[in-house]
């Protein structure tokens, strides 16, 4: 019963985070840019860039936060 009960709890645990979706599209001069980083500042979240240049990854964060992108071919 321990095991069953500690089970669900989790469960609702799990259930009850809000995660938030934050995807893009990273460019240069219209073309895009593949492989770049992109993450929120002074987090572990984040994720890189496809062959189109597009990036997608999930959150728990919350509130107001800074979108850095780096990449090793350029510069701004």
């Amino acid at each position: 019963m321990k095991t069953v009960l500690f089970a669900f709890i989790t469960f609702i645990s799990f259930s009850l985070t809000a995660e938030t979706i934050i995807t893009g599209t990273i460019t240069h001069k219209g073309e895009p840019v593949v492989g770049a980083n992109v993450y929120l500042k002074n987090t572990y979240d984040g994720g890189s860039t496809n062959a189109d240049g597009v990036f997608r990854f999930t959150t728990t964060e919350e509130g107001a936060h800074i979108l850095v992108v780096s990449s090793i071919e350029h510069e701004t």
